[in-house]
């Protein structure tokens, strides 16, 4: 999983001892392909969903970051304003299936 330069910078910059980085990788472990994480962006150019106007993100709410969880109905379950995936991750875990811990057969 390779992030954007700018959002790299970001995390190194950030204080916080567990990366979005971290976080990222971890939901992947637990939820496989059920979890997918992406960044909507106010630019023209990048890996991630494009908002060069700003209107998505003004209609969302978002005045500088924010994390959404869209469920696959596209409602969606759980946002908070900043970069901390901590509480999606809480969020998720009430939902979904760690793959690890599932049982088989």
């Amino acid at each position: 999983m390779e992030l954007p330069e700018d959002i790299r910078r970001k995390i190194e910059e950030s204080h916080d001892p567990e990366t979005i980085r971290d976080v990222v990788r971890r939901l992947h472990e637990r939820y496989g392909d059920a979890v997918h994480v992406t960044r909507l962006e106010p630019s023209t150019a990048g890996d991630f969903l494009l908002d060069p106007t700003g209107e998505a993100l003004a209609r969302l709410g978002v005045r500088e970051s924010g994390v959404y969880v869209v469920r696959p109905d596209g409602y969606i379950g759980y946002r908070c304003a900043g970069t901390s995936l901590r509480g999606a991750e809480r969020w998720l875990t009430r939902w979904l299936v760690d793959r690890r811990r599932a049982r088989t057969g």
